[in-house]
């Protein structure tokens, strides 16, 4: 599983071109995920680690818990590693307790780490863009938007989630090319979810996000200069102008930001 999904996101098509991933130039390295709590981000930035993928899960979990604090302050403290997260594919399960109990399709997430704030979980949709039964629903416990983006994954959320990493690696790589610097993980995931097609019931929602992730739009909003960053203190305020060209008649505009 491990092998296949690090194909789906960085191989190189060393054994043809049907190995091929999405980020064929990145370099790959493993981690233990018997262990669900985050590796020490120290030893991630000691790898030159920037996108981390966790294909795995465990039962369905809808609750705010140790692993999900210890991931939320992993991306404080590594603020340029995106960890992205399979939704799981319990799409059609229900939970036994909690706010969303005996309703189907309903909060299924299989861990409560993926319900962090500053990761990205992602679920599977088919080669159409549409949502796959199986593929798990939010809410977040507390109401939170989750899955934020859902791609194409014909055996499961698991590939979907190798597919964005590969993409939120091109970004990074783009960023590079252009700014000469590693994004932060927040711009990543805002850029992301920003240029996603919109997928499923119209705008947002609980199964298919922000949308289904568009690769090519999202490396084009970062070559473009179409993002803005910065730090803001209480009681302060920032003004940015944006050119609207004439006739247009959507603006989407995605904020994003670690939560402490």
């Amino acid at each position: 599983h491990a092998t296949i999904m690090a194909t789906v996101a960085a191989g190189a098509g060393n054994t043809s071109g049907f190995g091929r991933g999405v980020a064929a130039g990145a370099y790959v390295t493993t981690s233990d995920f018997e262990r669900l709590l985050p590796d020490a981000p120290a030893a991630l930035l000691a790898l030159d680690i920037s996108v981390q993928n966790h294909s795995y899960g465990v039962g369905v979990e809808n609750y705010y818990g140790i692993e999900s604090k210890e991931y939320d302050q992993s991306c404080i403290d590594a603020p340029q590693v995106l960890h992205v997260f399979s939704s799981g594919n319990e799409g059609e399960s229900a939970l036994t307790d909690g706010y969303y109990q005996n309703i189907p399709g309903m909060a299924t997430l299989t861990g409560q780490f993926k319900t962090s704030k500053n990761t990205l979980s992602v679920g599977s949709s088919d080669r159409y863009g549409n949502v796959v039964p199986r593929s798990s629903r939010g809410p977040a416990h507390d109401g939170r938007v989750k899955p934020e983006l859902i791609a194409y994954g014909d055996a499961g959320s698991s590939e979907a989630s190798a597919v964005v990493s590969g993409v939120a690696a091109l970004l990074q790589q783009a960023h590079i090319n252009k700014m000469a610097d590693l994004p932060a993980a927040t711009l990543v995931k805002a850029t992301l979810i920003n240029s996603a097609d919109d997928s499923g019931r119209p705008h947002v929602d609980f199964e298919t996000g922000y949308g289904s992730v568009n690769a090519l739009r999202a490396v084009r909003t970062i070559m473009e200069d179409r993002f803005r960053t910065g730090v803001i203190a209480e009681s302060e305020a920032h003004v940015f102008e944006i050119d609207v060209p004439a006739n247009q008649d959507l603006l989407k505009v995605t904020l994003g930001w670690n939560d402490p």
